[in-house]
């Protein structure tokens, strides 16, 4: 590939991934909003509280050898970006942290062999585990995908609500100009 195609290639995948944090970033109040109404009206089991809660550090894929660091997704108001690196995954902070209580935990990485490349290989039956900063383990097992475009929020507006689930967003397409998101049940959750 000549400097000239690899500049257009990078520069491409760079503006695909600003869209993908700019979606993001579109619904940080509407999510923030969600938090405060969720913390208002959740009923956590007796074992577990809300304020018990801690964010993730690893998230693992054992079928297809995902185990990679988690650190907190967070939007920069300023340069209108979220944050992301060729070294780890990232936990959308507005999403709600993992528990067995309600609500969707969003991690997002590069679609590269070192992170969520891998999951395009995810099928029926495997399973994600998500560690805590606590120790706490959640295990989800994988339901189905969808693959959006870039200027999708539909995930953000309901993320505090409805039984616990774990969504891995990478980018999809040619020229990732999608964005797949793998949808993963907890298994055994408290009732």
């Amino acid at each position: 590939m000549n400097t000239r195609t690899r500049t257009a290639v990078l520069l491409c995948l760079y503006l695909v991934l600003a869209g993908a944090f700019a979606i993001l970033a579109t619904q940080h109040i509407r999510a923030e909003k969600a938090k405060r109404v969720h913390a208002a009206v959740a009923r956590p089991n007796p074992t577990e509280t809300m304020a018990s809660l801690s964010k993730p550090v690893e998230i693992m894929v054992p079928a297809v050898g995902i185990d990679v660091p988690v650190q907190p997704g967070v939007y920069n108001e300023t340069k209108k970006t979220w944050n992301i690196s060729n070294t780890a995954a990232y936990f959308a902070t507005v999403t709600a942290f993992p528990n067995t209580v309600s609500g969707t935990t969003l991690i997002y990485a590069h679609n590269s062999t070192d992170l969520f490349g891998p999951t395009s290989r995810v099928e029926a039956g495997d399973t994600a585990t998500v560690v805590t900063e606590s120790g706490d383990t959640y295990t989800y097992t994988y339901r189905g995908e969808d693959n959006v475009s870039p200027t999708d929020t539909e995930i953000f507006e309901s993320s505090h609500s409805g039984s616990p689930q774990l969504i891995l967003l990478t980018c999809s397409g040619s020229w990732n100009q999608t964005r797949r998101l793998l949808h993963f049940e907890l298994l055994n959750p408290a009732l």
